[in-house]
């Protein structure tokens, strides 16, 4: 079963949570809403696949359906839609600009094109351009291509991207500037002056008072497995982004870190009745990507029990850890 639309956002998930905590999925349809730095955006994404027979073999593509650009229209802030393919293989997202695809004037499913070297570019550490015209804003535009880790960074400077991938040495500026090591801000010359770029990453505070309660509760034990090693962390269970989180104790549980890296991906989740559960959807999703390796080990998991502490008033709140499941899987 190939992926589906609905599976699309994890390719979005994956890369925003190591680019910032601050980070919340909103739905799980397509166009994809979440949260980035306190910001709401509002994407659509499709995979990047091979153009129609009368375009060029070295040409790609996406396609929007009417519905999509019909809900992205009614939702369209500057800055804060963003239109996206990603290439399942690489990771490699393509980005076009979102007034572009909302001026199509086609009657159902609309493309919209790239370059196949675009991906090779964007693996190569650079930022990959296709230029062309759109007769309906009657302006030039482009679409871009980049490595999963410089999502964040596009989505918040989407325009300034799109604006200096317009000019050759704006584009060297940017490359320079956002693929180096220390980036903080750069500065580029776009048709509307010097335009800054900035990355806001973001890591929020951990309370060591909620990690230590959880440490001593669960005896920095993973409650999947029972690792200790030092690789147990205080997960937070309604997850610490989301306005409801708290830091007490029955928002808590301790996990290794492949645990809690299970969990905050949706594939393997505690629920209330005491039993480890499996995302299926998120399961199929490795297997279409070829990253099944280990997925029949966590099966066996499905229906198990995990450990509590002795302690009843260190243990999860249900109401928490089914509030928790349900935002993990439902976006």
């Amino acid at each position: 079963m190939p992926i589906q639309p609905k599976q699309f956002r994890y390719f979005v998930r994956d890369a925003l949570r190591g680019y910032s905590d601050d980070f919340l999925p909103l739905n799980a349809e397509n166009p994809y809403s979440f949260l980035l730095n306190d910001r709401e955006y509002v994407a659509h994404i499709s995979l990047v696949h091979e153009s129609g027979a009368s375009r060029s073999a070295e040409e790609n593509r996406i396609q929007v359906s009417t519905a999509s650009r019909e809900q992205l229209a009614a939702q369209f802030q500057p800055g804060q839609c963003a239109v996206l393919g990603v290439c399942p293989d690489s990771g490699v997202f393509f980005a076009w600009e979102a007034e572009h695809a909302v001026s199509l004037q086609a009657q159902y499913t609309a493309s919209m094109y790239g370059a196949w070297d675009m991906e090779a570019q964007a693996l190569a550490g650079e930022i990959g351009v296709h230029r062309f015209q759109s007769k309906n804003l009657q302006r030039a535009t482009n679409s871009i291509a980049f490595s999963a880790d410089l999502l964040g960074v596009y989505l918040e400077n989407m325009g300034v991207f799109h604006r200096a991938a317009l000019r050759d040495e704006s584009l060297g500026e940017l490359q320079a500037g956002v693929l180096s090591a220390d980036f903080v801000d750069t500065h580029v010359e776009t048709d509307r002056g010097q335009e800054s770029v900035r990355s806001a990453r973001t890591r929020k505070p951990r309370s060591p008072q909620f990690r230590q309660a959880v440490m001593d509760a669960y005896e920095s034990a993973c409650c999947v497995c029972g690792w200790q090693l030092g690789l147990v962390e205080a997960a937070h269970i309604i997850p610490h982004a989301h306005n409801d989180s708290t830091d007490d104790i029955v928002n808590g549980i301790a996990l290794c870190v492949a645990h809690h890296r299970m969990y905050d991906s949706a594939l393997l989740l505690p629920g209330a009745d005491g039993t480890m559960r499996v995302n299926p959807e998120r399961a199929e999703f490795l297997r279409e990507l070829g990253l099944q390796g280990g997925l029949d080990e966590i099966a066996e998991l499905d229906g198990q029990r995990y450990r509590l502490p002795d302690d009843v008033n260190s243990q999860p709140a249900k109401d928490k850890l089914q509030r928790g499941y349900d935002l993990r899987i439902n976006s």
